[in-house]
């Protein structure tokens, strides 16, 4: 497979020649790779101690700052996720659908390429930007998949060869039915995205480096607002409650929530027990500060079985 060689010669490239650069990016207008130093990049949104350590964080925007608490929640069976009722009140309409493309994606059936399209979420953390999980930006499209208790192999081509998507969609708040979509702010094509150079050049199985930044060209988020972001230093954590919000491919296309805990914190993970399900990777792993204001500590990117342990993952 060419594109594989190719992925592979570039992934080489970049390992050897861009010590300077610590993510790659693709630009969906052009379709071409890039490598940006990304503390430079992020400059206007850079951290800033406005508390000692082990916190810092950026400040987030709300537009409309009328203290509000969580959405009514509505429980379905016995999943602890919660049907989001309103999504146009802060924090959620933060917090958007992202639908990925990929054209070309050879049938191992039909011996024919498809579209396939993928559903992730992300969430606005400046006026143009989001964050989401790497594999929502750099995925391996042709693998087997799951599907109920079934497994797919109708794409699956017995090689590991993750690639970009060509387009990526943003739709902040949606809500509705599969056959009537609601978007309350319409939707954003994604003009460029990011992820970690190591992801990249072989880690895209690795939790550690599995985050990525979307850039629209849109400045939305001063409509929607965002949440500020902290980071605690060693094996700091929030103590207080945690919410996780996005959109879970099994309630399409509505955003649910859930609440839980950290359980164990690595240098670049926090470990947490709310129920989450494919589709809610990029959603934003966050806690009520005070009032109307919230802080974004992680990003959701999976879960793993780890001596008889399941637990759910998010990225530092």
């Amino acid at each position: 497979n060419s594109e594989t060689n190719q992925s592979l010669e570039n992934a080489e490239a970049i390992t050897l020649a861009t010590d300077d650069y610590n993510m790659v990016g693709r630009n969906f207008e052009n379709g071409t790779t890039e490598f940006i130093d990304f503390q430079n990049y992020m400059e206007p949104m850079a951290m800033r101690n406005i508390m000692e350590e082990p916190l810092r964080m950026t400040e987030g925007f709300m537009p409309f700052q009328n203290p509000i608490s969580l959405s009514p929640q509505t429980i379905i069976g016995e999943d602890s996720r919660s049907l989001v009722a309103n999504t146009t009140i802060n924090p959620y309409r933060s917090i958007c659908r992202v639908e990925m493309t990929y054209n070309n994606v050879y049938n191992q059936v039909t011996h024919r390429n498809d579209t396939r399209t993928y559903i992730g979420t992300a969430f606005f953390v400046g006026p143009n930007v989001l964050m989401t999980a790497g594999h929502v930006l750099y995925s391996d499209v042709t693998t087997a998949s799951q599907v109920g208790t079934q497994v797919d192999v109708t794409y699956d081509d017995g090689v590991f060869n993750p690639r970009f998507p060509d387009s990526i969609v943003v739709q902040p708040a949606v809500y509705g039915t599969i056959s009537a979509i609601t978007l309350p702010y319409g939707e954003f094509e994604v003009s460029q995205g990011y992820i970690q150079k190591e992801y990249y050049t072989g880690g895209s199985n690795n939790f550690d480096y599995d985050w990525g930044v979307l850039k629209i060209d849109e400045d939305i988020g001063y409509q929607l607002g965002y949440m500020s972001l902290s980071a605690y230093s060693g094996n700091g954590k929030p103590t207080n409650t945690l919410h996780v919000a996005g959109y879970p491919g099994d309630k399409e296309p509505n955003m649910f929530e859930a609440d839980g805990n950290i359980t164990d914190v690595t240098d670049y993970q926090y470990r947490h027990d709310a129920d989450t399900t494919g589709g809610m990777s990029g959603s934003p792993m966050y806690y009520q500060r005070s009032g109307n204001s919230y802080n974004i500590c992680s990003i959701h990117v999976g879960y793993t079985n780890a001596l008889f342990t399941t637990y759910n993952i998010s990225r530092r």
